[in-house]
């Protein structure tokens, strides 16, 4: 356990390992940090107090320890809920498993023997130009779907096999067969490239054109053109 805070353990303050750090130097943790800040306002209003006899120094502190107290608190929050903040992916949700067997139904394109990984295939980009994505294979039911499927491609393709489970030898040529291929990137057809092209580009004047705007560029960029 680290250090505690003065606010939560305020002997911390006048501990003999740590009285003299005052000031809050980078070597020192968050906590260090404020503990010193701390230590060194008490300091100063003493003895401000003692020099000025004035209450106003201990007000002023009073309210330095205040701001510095909440400032240590909005700290701590975030980092208490930092985990599921940052990585929610990771957290424990139970997902029932025909929620997921309808969601890969709907929302992904279902692999087949012909085509077990789902990617995108000359034949669909007219046949088939709204296919949906390849499901994430990741997924355990996913990657079965894909294993069966495989395996009933290779039946198909060689008649002469009568047993698709085989031995551990051939499970393992089987595994060491199959992982150079995988689902690409965009499996979906690709949509208008050409529109996509114009929106990014569109009519970006160089130096090409023979108007006034590539005489222009020429003009502006004389240094890397001969004009004749």
């Amino acid at each position: 356990m680290g250090m505690q805070l003065w606010i939560n353990e305020p002997t911390i303050l006048f501990h003999k390992d740590y009285i003299l750090e005052l000031w809050p130097f980078e070597n020192l943790s968050y906590t260090q940090k404020i503990n010193a800040i701390t230590r060194m306002i008490i300091i100063l209003a003493i003895i401000g107090l003692i020099v000025t006899n004035s209450y106003y120094i201990v007000v002023v502190a009073l309210i330095a320890l205040l701001v510095i107290l909440f400032l240590s608190k909005t700290k701590e929050e975030p980092s208490k809920t930092k985990k599921s903040d940052v990585e929610p992916f990771m957290n424990n949700t139970y997902v029932h498993p025909e929620s997921k067997k309808v969601a890969l139904k709907s929302d992904f394109e279902k692999g087949t023997n012909q085509n077990p990984f789902g990617n995108v295939l000359l034949t669909d980009i007219n046949d088939n130009p709204n296919k949906k994505p390849a499901p994430p294979s990741f997924i355990k039911e996913v990657g079965e779907d894909i294993k069966q499927n495989i395996e009933q491609m290779v039946l198909e393709n060689n008649p002469h096999i009568k047993d698709k489970q085989g031995n551990l030898w051939d499970e393992f040529q089987s595994d060491r067969s199959n992982h150079t291929f995988y689902s690409t990137a965009n499996t979906r057809v690709v949509n208008d490239q050409g529109s996509y092209a114009d929106f990014l580009y569109g009519n970006m004047t160089s130096s090409k054109e023979s108007n006034v705007n590539g005489a222009l560029m020429r003009t502006k960029n004389n240094s890397r053109y001969t004009l004749y």
